[in-house]
């Protein structure tokens, strides 16, 4: 269980470090919220994960 959370923070870590890349290099300074919308869903996604891995730890 311990190990998907790690894995969880490593991916939201990776995404902040390419958000913040994007945001200084102003290569997407118009589609910025685009990107922020996909690290969301990306989260959602990660947290469905977590509570299914849960789910079947619990069985």
């Amino acid at each position: 269980m311990k190990k998907t959370i790690y894995t969880i923070i490593i991916i939201e870590l990776i995404s902040i470090v390419i958000a913040f890349y994007f945001k200084s290099e102003n290569i997407l300074n118009n589609s910025y919220p685009k990107i922020s919308l996909v690290f969301i869903v990306l989260f959602i996604i990660m947290i469905i994960y977590l509570l299914k891995s849960e789910r079947s730890d619990k069985k």
